[in-house]
């Protein structure tokens, strides 16, 4: 799963031709952990017609970092969190520690 940067965003997730499901997490979070690790699998899955990517956010979600930042901008409240980009536009935001992979792959089915 490609390792997202802020200054990387606009060219790898809003350019992107293909659909791109972008991991926000962060190191101290224990769900957000245990999401990853089910993502790959779903990257194997449909490494053809989706993009994954991940965006580490160091911490708490506050103004305090530009991940953070392009985070909050981005709609996300909790970790972790998931949301579709389609064209450049956000179609689908999940987030909370009670995210599991099947809301994310029923998610993903929507856009291959």
């Amino acid at each position: 799963m490609k390792t997202l940067t802020p200054g990387k965003f606009v060219e790898e997730v809003l350019n992107s031709k293909k659909p791109v499901v972008v991991n926000y997490w962060s190191d101290d979070c224990v769900s957000c952990k245990h999401l990853i690790s089910e993502m790959d699998q779903l990257k194997v899955k449909y490494k053809d017609q989706i993009k994954f990517a991940r965006l580490n956010l160091s911490g708490e979600l506050t103004y305090n970092t530009e991940s953070s930042r392009l985070a909050l901008n981005q709609g996300v409240r909790r970790l972790p969190a998931v949301a579709i980009y389609k064209f450049g536009e956000k179609k689908e935001l999940l987030s909370g520690s009670g995210l599991d992979i099947n809301q994310v792959k029923n998610a993903v089915e929507k856009y291959v």
